[in-house]
Formats: structure tokens, sequence, C-alpha cells
């Protein structure tokens, strides 16, 4: 009851709060997912040993962009927990 009352007061600060960290999840997974993706990409290519094994380095980009999305997604929104816990720690003490 005290954490619905502390976030009923303070509705405006939590808006905001969760909507900045929402677009910075956002902003990171896709970084993370694009940067991971572009890495093995240009890995596949320019790695010799993977260059001659490779037929299609299509696949291996995909397939890491997609375990990259997961493993950030997870990590951020551990993150963003984070966030809103010190957001009420902020709000209780102030």
């Amino acid at each position: 009851m005290d954490a619905f009352k502390l976030i009923s007061e303070n509705s405006i600060k939590f808006t905001i709060t969760n909507g900045i960290s929402f677009f910075f999840t956002i902003l990171g997974i896709l970084g993370i997912s694009v940067g991971v993706s572009v890495a093995a990409y240009f890995s596949c290519l320019y790695i010799d040993y993977f260059a001659k094994v490779l037929t299609n380095p299509l696949i291996v980009t995909i397939v890491s962009g997609l375990i990259a999305f997961v493993v950030a997604a997870i990590y951020l929104s551990m993150i963003d927990i984070s966030a809103q816990a010190v957001m009420q720690c902020y709000l209780i003490d102030h």
C-alpha cells in the first residue's frame, strides 16, 4: 500500500522516468543488436578461416543478432528495474 501511495503521489515523476528509461532501453537494445550483427558480418567476411568455411555469412549475422537482442533485452530490463528502485528510494528520502 505504501508503494502504491508513493507512485500515485509522484505519478508525473514516475511517468517521465519510465519514458526516458524505455527510450534508452530500446536505443540500447537496437544499438547492441546492430553492433553485434555488423561485427559478425564483417568477421565472417574478413577472417580467413570463416571466409573459407562459410558460403553465406547472412545466416550467422541473423543468428548472432537475435542472440544479442535477447541478451541485451534481458540485461537492459534488469537495469530498468534498478532505475525504478533508485527512483523509489529517492522519492522516499526526498
